[in-house]
């Protein structure tokens, strides 16, 4: 049974179920009662088929999803839709995990959450070096600009339109600290970090302060004492003391 957790993998991705929803809720149904392998193995086919396109996975899924919704018996009005999007939770390398989102169109407004990841291999030194130029531009029109020998054009386009990349994540992740150009300012924190930053700081701050006005509170304490000629001990009130060495 694929309840949360259920891990599958073709030979270049895996896919993990996440969770199901209905009505906004979590739904133990779908968590635990629905088989969502065949689901899962459709996504991997397609994956497969197109392991560098987001739109193109998202357009074809959809249409294999509506297929898969009428020979299961559901009603033809029934239909899916896909939406592939960048987190901020998923760990490096950036670009390689993805959350996929499944919709449904029924009264239980149904959605299904999976997470995709492309497996690593190895890469040759241009393909890095690739890579690591088109991380740097905006559009793909700008690789014309470049100075560049014409044959390595076409390995600068691959790169580009590859959206498992660091180049994709950048331009499409939903974050406070992107810039108004699209690209993600990795050498900043991001504003909600900044924040707690802020935050902490004050509250260091504050407890300096706190420190300092124990002092002053100490220092307001020992003043305005009087000293005893028998005992040699400070009082506030010297005539309440008795002191034994004192002379009667």
């Amino acid at each position: 049974m694929t309840v949360p957790g259920f891990i599958l993998q073709s030979q270049h991705f895996t896919i993990k179920f996440v969770a199901g929803f209905q009505k906004e809720l979590v739904s133990k149904v779908l968590e635990y009662e629905m088989d969502w392998m065949e689901v899962m193995a459709i996504i991997l086919e397609n994956l497969e088929s197109f392991p560098t396109s987001v739109k193109k996975m998202e357009e074809v899924l959809a249409r294999d999803l509506d297929d898969w919704i009428i020979s299961n018996g559901a009603p033809e009005n029934i239909e899916a839709s896909v939406k592939i999007e960048e987190q901020v939770y998923f760990p490096p390398p950036l670009g390689s995990q993805k959350s996929l989102k499944l919709f449904f169109s029924d009264k239980m407004k149904t959605k299904v959450l999976f997470h995709i990841k492309k497996k690593s291999s190895m890469k040759t030194l241009k393909d890095l070096g690739a890579a690591s130029v088109v991380q740097n531009l905006k559009m793909e029109k700008y690789i014309y600009n470049l100075e560049i020998p014409v044959t390595l054009r076409q390995d600068l386009l691959k790169a580009f339109r590859n959206d498992f990349s660091v180049n994709y994540y950048q331009s499409n992740i939903i974050c406070c600290c992107k810039h108004e150009e699209g690209i993600l300012n990795q050498s900043q924190p991001c504003n909600f970090v900044k924040r707690q930053i802020i935050s902490n700081s004050g509250k260091q701050q504050q407890n300096k302060k706190r420190k300092i006005d124990v002092k002053i509170i100490k220092k307001k304490k020992t003043k305005g004492k009087v000293g005893c000629t028998g005992c040699v001990k400070s009082f506030r009130r010297i005539s309440s003391h008795k002191c034994k060495t004192r002379p009667l």
